[in-house]
């Protein structure tokens, strides 16, 4: 095959492979077995540590924060817990699991993304950027919200909780974990 990759490394695993996840960041790769042992390896072949049976439930899907310090794990019974490399060995935590409004349901994605300051657009020389200001003009709304509609349905339905307050400079960074369910449910954390 021409123009194909060379091989960079090779290494036999004593486990099959049900998950698979580059560090977006690093030269780390994480690896989920159907037996639910997690390892990591740095380049691929060295392994830097394995654990098991640390995790209930079947692990369905994996994810690396942005930062590359910690991933997030999904699993059958909809738990979602927080994996921590930073230290000499793996800080497991749970993070999330859904409440009885909720009824269980298998985690089938996750997503980490940066929530991050947006800089205002480039000021341009001789542009007048008040052109298209039309605040001015418009009359006042009120900061208070909206009362919330009575339902027809027979049970309340929750508040959804807003967004975290967004950053207030460029180096205030956060993140956002959204979780989904197999049954269309996406939840943020």
């Amino acid at each position: 095959m021409k123009g194909g990759f060379s091989l960079f490394g090779e290494n036999i695993l004593e486990d099959k492979v049900k998950l698979i996840s580059w560090c977006p960041t690093t030269d780390l790769v994480l690896i989920v077995s159907p037996t639910n042992t997690i390892s990591l390896f740095r380049h691929g072949d060295t392994l830097l540590w394995s654990i098991a049976d640390e995790i209930e439930s079947a692990i369905k899907v994996i994810t690396w924060e942005p930062n590359g310090k910690t991933f997030a794990l999904g699993c059958e019974n909809g738990a979602v817990y927080k994996v921590d490399i930073t230290h000499y060995l793996p800080k497991i935590s749970f993070c999330w699991s859904p409440t009885s409004e909720f009824s269980p349901s298998p985690t089938v994605t996750l997503v980490w993304l940066n929530y991050e300051f947006k800089k205002k657009q480039i000021e341009i020389e001789d542009f007048d950027t008040d052109v298209f200001d039309f605040e001015p003009n418009l009359t006042s709304l009120s900061e208070e919200p909206p009362e919330e509609p009575i339902s027809i349905l027979p049970r309340p339905r929750r508040k959804t909780a807003p967004l975290p307050a967004q950053p207030y400079s460029g180096n205030d960074k956060q993140t956002l974990l959204f979780v989904g369910n197999a049954k269309g449910q996406i939840h943020i954390l």
